[in-house]
């Protein structure tokens, strides 16, 4: 009897296995496919259904955040122009929370990019606040964001001038108390993870990439 449960129980554990964990793919799984005509079809609109080609370069653990927004994957890839990244949360943005990315290059931290995120009348509305912590000043304002469901970033790489950013991390600070006036803490954070670089390319003159 004993052996015959024991059984059973092996079964479900390798029907698990195999049809549930394995079943349900992770992003963090997936292989890059780069595109038939090599040409980058990210538009900046908030949305991530155009990055199922690429996979996401940071898996983070599931309700580990203090606040209302828990840091779910974590997509970065660059292409001839181009660095782009995109943040996907299990339960949204809350009221008002910041998100951090944080650029590097061989271990070194080049560059913080902080961009407040608060709920409009007409849904989340993302305002630029840019910390630049080396070179030129004016990479904020060549910097683009997209909030919607997911949070979109593009940066053009010849703002950065010889600077590769071949790792990125990313955290969410928001208010931890709702009822005291606090500053801001880290309520979520990412661990450092390479950049996929690509040899997809952007269009020439006006990019096909940005919203119409």
């Amino acid at each position: 009897m004993a052996k015959h449960i024991a059984w059973v129980i092996q079964g479900i554990l390798v029907t698990w296995i195999v049809f549930g964990a394995c079943g349900a793919e992770s992003p963090a799984d997936r292989v890059y496919v780069p595109p038939a005509d090599g040409m980058t079809a990210i538009t900046m609109d908030g949305e991530g259904g155009d990055w199922e080609p690429y996979p996401a370069v940071i898996a983070d653990p599931r309700r580990d955040s203090l606040g209302e927004t828990d840091i779910s994957y974590v997509y970065a890839f660059a292409n001839d122009r181009y660095l782009y990244m995109m943040v996907e949360t299990d339960r949204g943005f809350g009221d008002y929370s910041e998100i951090d990315v944080f650029l590097l290059g061989k271990g070194k931290l080049f560059a913080e990019y902080r961009v407040a995120v608060t709920r409009g009348e007409d849904g989340l509305t993302p305002s630029l606040e840019h910390i630049h912590r080396l070179g030129s000043d004016r990479v904020g304002t060549l910097v683009e964001v997209a909030q919607g469901s997911v949070f979109e970033m593009r940066l053009p790489l010849e703002a950065l001038g010889e600077f590769r950013p071949f790792q990125l991390s990313v955290s969410i600070l928001a208010v931890r108390c709702r009822t005291c006036v606090i500053k801001l803490g880290t309520i979520d954070s990412a661990r450092a993870a390479k950049v996929l670089w690509t040899e997809e390319h952007s269009g020439s003159g006006t990019d096909s990439t940005t919203r119409p």
